[in-house]
Formats: C-alpha cells, sequence, structure tokens
C-alpha cells in the first residue's frame, strides 16, 4: 500500500483526452500516462452522461485508446493503474454546422452593401 502511495506521488498516473472539448462524431484519443511514460495494456471504460458505462478499449503502445462519443454531455474516462481509479472529464458538445450561415448570410451582406451604397451615390449625385 505505502509503495502503490509512493509511486502515486513520484510520477502520477493521467489520461488525457484531446481535443478539449469534443464534439459528437468527432473521434477522441484518450492518452494514459505514468509521469512521461505511456501506459500500455491498460483498460480504458468511459461513463456517459446517461450513466451507462462503456469500455473504450486498451491502450496501445503509445499508451492511446480512440473513442467516438455519440451523446451530448459530459464523459468520464476511467483507467485503473493498480489500486488508483484514475478519472479525466470531457465535455462533449453537438456538432456545429454553421457553413449553410456562410453561404446565405455573406451573399445577402454583399448585396445589402451593394444597395446601399448605389442609393448613397444617387443621393450625392442629384443635390448640387
Amino acid at each position: 500500500m505505502l509503495l502503490a502511495l509512493a509511486l502515486t506521488l513520484l510520477a502520477p498516473q493521467k489520461l488525457e483526452p484531446a481535443p478539449y472539448p469534443a464534439q459528437v462524431g468527432e473521434s477522441v484519443t484518450v492518452r494514459a500516462t505514468r509521469g512521461e511514460e505511456p501506459i500500455t495494456g491498460l483498460t480504458v471504460t468511459v461513463r456517459k452522461p446517461s450513466g451507462t458505462a462503456v469500455e473504450c478499449g486498451v491502450t496501445d503502445a503509445a499508451g492511446a485508446v480512440v473513442y467516438i462519443p455519440d451523446e451530448v454531455g459530459f464523459h468520464v474516462f476511467v483507467g485503473k493503474v493498480g489500486e488508483v481509479e484514475v478519472l479525466a472529464p470531457l465535455p462533449v458538445t453537438a456538432p456545429q454546422r454553421s457553413w449553410w450561415a456562410a453561404f446565405v448570410l455573406v451573399p445577402l451582406g454583399l448585396a445589402l452593401a451593394w444597395q446601399n451604397l448605389r442609393r448613397g451615390l444617387g443621393r450625392s449625385a442629384s443635390r448640387p
């Protein structure tokens, strides 16, 4: 027990999900490290916002496992290293679909600017 506590204090274990925050349907890579060294063969599970726990997989030689979230909300990744349970929260947002706004609003803005410019030029030309 004391040995596990000493190792935890000297070389802390951590799980690092990236990107942070993530989007639904986007690939998330969770890296498990002890100090700077990767932890291989660690089983990583995720607790979803709905309360269910799903196994993500086992870390590879680089200490990484890939997960694709399918729910919006806070996901918590869990890995048990010896006696220590390591947690890493990850907020997951809905996918952002804002391209339609660019295709609609930019031409509309340019048309309004052109109309206002023509009006302004028409007024200044009619004044003596």
